[in-house]
């Protein structure tokens, strides 16, 4: 999409805004950018329209269809979900410094992380999953792709530890502008390489869309804090 498109996308949700009634507490909300964005909520599935903006449980799921895009935020966290991918909503940000860390899983397709700075590594609770891997953030800004054959992980700010999916073994730590990809099933050690120039394009653009949105929506977020 051109910067004139995302603009007046970001605007038409901001003026459609609407909330599907709740009577569980959210810990976040997903914004239906464009296309079709499904919402399960306890089994319950809602169908959310470009503009429409839903809130988030844990347990929560949001499936999104073919030609469409959603954003979750929670906390300050965003997830920028592209077409055809699905994400589950587990554990919101601890309460405490010492809690567990805001989990999300990213069941197939894309999504780029977007988690606000922190002074120190281990002051970063934030975990994003998938059927093989785990990404351990230690720093802001990254890309998961999970297919049928492979997840792969785009560090674009700060560094990413990449755990095994059940036994939590550590497989490498990848640093900005260093990608891996790791075969389903396949948790094995792995040597970064550098992010391809189709992923620095792809992600330059995205960073545009993601800080228009951010602000046409009335977060209160400012794409610099990340």
């Amino acid at each position: 999409m051109t910067r004139l498109t995302l603009i007046a996308v970001a605007l038409l949700v901001l003026a459609g805004a609407g909330c599907r009634g709740s009577a569980h507490p959210a810990a976040g909300r997903v914004f239906a950018v464009k296309g079709a964005v499904e919402v399960v909520h306890a089994g319950a599935k809602t169908t959310l329209s470009p503009k429409q903006v839903a809130p988030l449980s844990p347990g929560d799921g949001v499936r999104v269809g073919e030609q469409a895009e959603a954003l979750v935020e929670c906390a300050g966290h965003v997830s920028y979900l592209r077409e055809r991918s699905e994400l589950v909503f587990r554990a919101p940000p601890p309460e405490s410094p010492g809690g567990p860390p805001m989990r999300v899983e990213l069941l197939r397709g894309v999504a780029t992380f977007l988690v606000p700075r922190a002074e120190k590594p281990r002051d970063y609770r934030f975990e994003a999953v998938t059927g093989t891997v785990i990404a351990a953030v230690k720093g802001t800004e990254f890309t998961l792709e999970v297919t049928d054959d492979e997840t792969r992980l785009s560090v674009f700010k700060g560094v990413v530890e990449l755990l095994s999916a059940r036994e939590r073994r550590a497989l490498a730590m990848v640093g900005p502008g260093e990608e891996i990809a790791v075969k389903t099933g396949e948790a094995t050690s792995a040597t970064p390489t550098p992010v391809t120039p189709q992923q620095k394009k792809r992600r330059a653009s995205e960073h545009t869309a993601i800080s228009i949105l951010l602000d046409a929506l009335g977060t209160g977020i400012n794409i610099g804090v990340y």
